[in-house]
């Protein structure tokens, strides 16, 4: 598990995601990610860019659904 610097996460957080997420198996995205706007873009963005399996909580099934 790791931290992001912010109180929650926001679409600039992706980039530091993406590098974490390398050469990991999977990631999981949840729970407690909050219903801001700014968080649900984050994780469309997040989403969409990994190429690995990914587990939701369902905090962020707004965000894909």
């Amino acid at each position: 598990m790791h931290s992001l610097g912010g109180s929650h996460l926001v679409r600039a957080d992706a980039a530091t995601v993406f590098d974490l997420a390398s050469g990991m198996d999977a990631v999981v995205i949840g729970p407690g990610l909050g219903s801001s706007d700014a968080t649900l873009e984050a994780v469309r963005e997040i989403v969409k860019g990994l190429q690995i399996p990914m587990v939701l909580d369902a905090d962020a099934f707004p965000a894909v659904g």
